[in-house]
């Protein structure tokens, strides 16, 4: 696939009231240097200046910290300020520089971007016939032997699921023969957090339809760490508490930052009428 080479940058951009304003700001040369990545990024694109990681999926805060290698406090903080200054519009939680046809050559992205699709289109035809042509030529050696092996794997995989469904069974009704507390479930994607239903209501309760992403989590890290926890109810209320007071904690400090960029904005306007 062809890319763009280049996007436009007028010279005088740093005399640019509003990259003034960001340039006065604590951080302000790293939001200056966000606010070019962000127009490469759009280059990159080339879609009427949005900015995302394909048509399916927006970029988030974290995404562009990672594609700039800048801190995502700061990435947040960058991306309320251009909203705010109207440098960006947000369009279906996909970022669009504002006023990009005016400073881009848009006809020559444009005829790029046809070329583009049109050598993709062909590349793909070109594919799916390759592809056609090596099945129709395997098939009738393969036909036989396929049919004979998805058979046995069917019966294989039934008799393995019964096994398993017993086995279950017989757990959880000496689990309950033993105490009167109901034994816990096996849940979570690789089935290594054990949870009550009880305890399952209450975290649904305290954390809301995201109590399942908290299981998963959980589950995932036990199984890629090898660790485990006495009590895996009380690891995930503590998890969402932890997230609960960075979130309080990121929400305060964007406040801060977006009560001092109106500081300086209402300022600059207040210099600008004077003058």
């Amino acid at each position: 696939m062809e890319e763009i080479k280049w996007f436009k940058l007028f010279t005088g951009f740093h005399n640019n009231r509003k990259i003034k304003q960001l340039k006065r700001l604590p951080n302000g040369a790293e939001f200056v240097c966000c606010w070019v990545f962000l127009l490469d990024l759009a280059a990159a694109v080339n879609d009427d200046g949005l900015v995302y990681f394909t048509q399916e999926i927006p970029y988030t805060d974290e995404m562009l910290a990672a594609e700039f290698d800048i801190p995502v406090q700061l990435i947040r903080q960058a991306m309320q300020l251009f909203e705010k200054f109207g440098m960006i519009e947000i369009v279906d939680n996909i970022a669009q520089i504002s006023n990009w046809a005016r400073y881009q050559n848009v006809e020559s992205l444009d005829r790029v971007r046809e070329q583009t699709k049109l050598r993709t289109r062909a590349w793909r035809e070109r594919k799916r016939l390759e592809a056609k042509a090596e099945t129709d030529d395997q098939e009738p050696a393969e036909n036989a032997v396929t049919s004979h092996e998805t058979s046995q794997k069917r019966k294989s995989d039934g008799l393995e699921r019964r096994k398993k469904k017993e086995e279950r069974r017989k757990e959880k009704e000496e689990g309950e023969g033993e105490s009167n507390t109901p034994a816990p479930e096996a849940c979570g994607i690789y089935n290594n957090v054990f949870l009550t239903e009880e305890q399952q209501r209450t975290l649904a309760e305290e954390i809301g339809d995201s109590f399942r992403d908290y299981i998963d989590d959980l589950s995932s890290y036990k199984k890629s760490s090898g660790k485990d926890y006495e009590d895996d109810f009380a690891t995930i209320r503590r998890w969402y508490k932890k997230d609960q007071e960075e979130d309080q904690k990121a929400e305060t400090e964007d406040a801060r930052w977006l009560r001092m960029a109106e500081a300086w904005a209402a300022q600059h306007d207040e210099e600008e009428k004077q003058a």
